[in-house]
């Protein structure tokens, strides 16, 4: 900035100063797109509101008898086991999910139209989350209600793949050292709970009981680091 800015006071920020104030820490310099921070807060706050809404679907049991002792109090609770389950299960996946997300953003310096959309699709999918939970932990052994819960994570799967996809076929979005084999083996760890989420469908109208310890072993699977992981830990 040419001129500076003067204060009631008298005082005067200097040019270098104001530069400073209105700078962006880490921004793009270079590239058509916009700066990455904003969808970042975005997604940061739709996971938030998402995984507490998991939290507060949980009932006390209802108890009108009394008085109440610790034996029918206990039966009560472990009748609530599908809640319980619905809410670890869910509650790691989407902890996976966001994971992932953030996880890709390390690499994205710059963000268009495409990507911006791709990723409130991504984020619709994960705020149906709560209501899916909701159906397994009423109906955990009705096929409908395991295969939706299925279907939901299987579409928050292939929105999450698909904005690798589009950031790493547009070279201009991403940092210039991502490596193909970086990219390749963030597809095959997305991929990998696709899978499984797909079989995890099939079986529900076969299994439900089956398919719900699908669904617990995709979760626990992201909570281990695989490869790409690693990767991340030895370049910080």
């Amino acid at each position: 900035m040419a001129a500076a800015f003067s204060l009631s006071s008298g005082e005067e920020i200097s040019p270098s100063v104001s530069e400073q104030a209105l700078s962006f820490p880490h921004s793009p310099t270079t590239g058509p797109g916009l700066h990455p921070a904003r969808m970042e807060n975005l997604s940061d706050g739709v996971f938030s509101i998402v995984m507490t809404l998991l939290v507060l679907n949980l009932k006390l049991p209802d108890m009108a008898s009394a008085p109440i002792t610790n034996h029918m109090l206990w039966a009560k609770i472990v009748t609530q086991w599908p809640m319980f389950l619905g809410l670890v299960i869910s509650f790691l996946s989407l902890g996976s999910l966001w994971i992932g997300y953030r996880a890709m953003y390390h690499h994205i310096r710059l963000t268009n139209r495409s990507l911006m959309w791709l990723s409130i699709v991504f984020l619709l999918c994960v705020s149906l989350v709560p209501y899916t939970t909701g159906l397994i932990t009423h109906f955990p052994f009705q096929p409908l209600a395991v295969g939706l819960y299925g279907g939901n994570m299987l579409l928050c799967s292939i929105s999450l793949f698909w904005i690798w996809h589009q950031v790493t076929t547009s070279c201009h979005l991403v940092h210039n050292n991502i490596t193909d084999d970086i990219i390749q083996l963030g597809r095959q760890r997305v991929m990998v709970g696709a899978i499984c989420y797909a079989l995890g469908i099939l079986g529900a109208f076969v299994l439900p009981w089956a398919s719900l310890w699908v669904y617990v072993a995709i979760a626990l699977y992201y909570v281990f680091p695989g490869k790409i992981d690693q990767y991340w830990m030895s370049v910080e």
